[in-house]
């Protein structure tokens, strides 16, 4: 079972700060049985945005949403995980989640199919 744990992941974005990358929606990496190596991108890293409004959610309480309201620019996003793979080398997965339904963000399609060779290809790290 993996726990987010918020000092670790602080810990973390210190760290990345130090070493000069600009990084709000990267979280990780985590050690998976199932993928390897995953680096987490929170598509809402600001305010939780979600069709449900589940009891056993991590998250606060909140109003359930159609859309998302505030979308995080994709090639910001593309940007920061551009970051992060100069940081991290050796991903073997990115996990795409949110603070909330991460498939309620608009841009959700720019990602569908593309594999981790692809982003380091289209981002030529």
């Amino acid at each position: 079972m993996i726990v987010y744990d918020i000092e670790y992941n602080n810990m973390l974005l210190k760290s990345w700060k130090d070493k000069g990358a600009v990084v709000k929606t990267i979280f990780g990496p985590i050690n998976s049985r199932r993928f390897g190596k995953s680096l987490g991108v929170d598509l809402s890293p600001e305010v939780k945005q979600c069709n449900f409004d589940c009891l056993y959610c991590e998250l606060k309480a909140a109003k359930s949403v159609k859309s998302y309201k505030k979308i995080l620019p994709f090639k910001q996003i593309l940007k920061e995980i551009k970051e992060s793979l100069k940081i991290y080398k050796d991903i073997d997965v990115l996990t795409f989640t949110a603070n909330g339904e991460p498939t309620l963000y608009p841009q959700l399609d720019e990602f569908d199919s593309m594999r981790l060779k692809d982003f380091i290809q289209m981002l030529k790290l």
